[in-house]
């Protein structure tokens, strides 16, 4: 599935949501509720907003894991607002 600008997710309650193999390119997720997601399912989050997101404990490091690699973050600015700008190399 590809979530892409138009995508607004802003509030959105994804616990326990299926995310394999989602492209999150762009999408809106400020302050959407992520705990319980596989988030290491998840293809990409390039480009995409997620200041205020409530996630998991393990969430920094389920997807900051195996960086450059692995789930794509460029572009993204994360729950705590920080910004991932270049890290997406596939192996």
């Amino acid at each position: 599935m590809f979530f892409t600008s138009h995508s607004n997710f802003r509030g959105a309650d994804l616990r326990g949501a299926n995310l394999n193999h989602v492209w999150f390119t762009d999408a809106d997720l400020r302050g959407a509720d992520l705990r319980g997601t596989n988030v290491e399912a998840i293809h990409t989050l390039k480009g995409a907003d997620l200041r205020g997101a409530l996630v998991d404990e393990s969430f920094y490091i389920v997807v900051l894991n195996d960086q450059p690699y692995g789930i794509c973050l460029g572009n993204t600015t994360l729950p705590n607002g920080d910004r991932a700008v270049a890290s997406c190399e596939f192996r």
